[in-house]
């Protein structure tokens, strides 16, 4: 959802054209998943911008605004976000065991996506992979290490400051 939220700009029908091929289902439910991404949109803030989909403000105000239309169109209820995001770690958790140059040149190479990609996925995870030469999976993962950097921009000094104390 939330890769697809930032690549459609959480406007139809990107998000659900997106949706389908990523859930590896059908365009009809493609487009209510599409149009859950979309109707979140009014719950940008309480949803951190997507970053926060298991907080209790976000939960709000998505079950009051989407998740009815969303069981209307697809008949089911969305997943809890809470048990999305646990599964998407545990799965994901050891996407860049066994290969190598993940590492190589790392510092450089997150800072330099970093800029490239503004800190946002998908676009910093797709530079990892491509810079660090490993699978898709292992590029997300490190890319999500930029994106969450953002945080701490200041006290990393915009990435330029890497090994200081305050970062």
């Amino acid at each position: 959802m939330h890769t697809c939220g930032l690549r459609s700009i959480g406007a139809m029908p990107a998000a659900g054209s997106c949706m389908a091929k990523m859930q590896g289902v059908s365009t009809d439910c493609g487009n209510c998943l599409g149009d859950l991404i979309s109707c979140g949109r009014h719950c940008a803030s309480q949803c951190c911008l997507g970053n926060c989909p298991a907080s209790e403000a976000c939960q709000s105000c998505t079950n009051d605004k989407c998740v009815p239309s969303f069981e209307e169109c697809a008949g089911v209820t969305p997943p809890d976000p809470t048990s999305s995001l646990l599964s998407m770690r545990t799965s994901a958790g050891q996407a860049c065991v066994g290969q190598t140059g993940w590492d190589t040149d790392f510092t450089e190479h997150m800072h330099t996506c970093g800029l490239r990609s503004v800190g946002a996925m998908p676009a910093a995870g797709s530079c990892m992979a491509k810079m660090q030469g490993v699978s898709t999976d292992c590029g997300n993962c490190l890319g999500d290490l930029i994106s969450c950097g953002r945080h701490c921009a200041s006290q990393c000094c915009l990435g330029n400051c890497p090994a200081s104390e305050a970062c």
